[in-house]
């Protein structure tokens, strides 16, 4: 699964994330739980539940 800047994935302990910054190679990423920012590596990311590319900003 292809992750970008501003998904929105679910770990695999449940919790819901921002992705604000990609590491490396898709290595690690900065995100955000609305409350702190932290990064994560790859393998805790269970999957992607929200795509920002399917869902511009500004277009109505």
């Amino acid at each position: 699964m292809k992750i970008e800047e501003y998904d929105v994935v679910r770990t695999k302990d449940g919790r819901e994330l921002t992705v604000l910054l990609i590491h490396g190679e898709d290595e690690a990423y900065e995100v955000t739980d609305e409350e702190d920012v932290f990064a994560i590596p790859r393998e805790d990311i269970a999957e992607v539940i929200w795509k920002r590319s399917e869902h511009p900003i500004g277009h109505f």
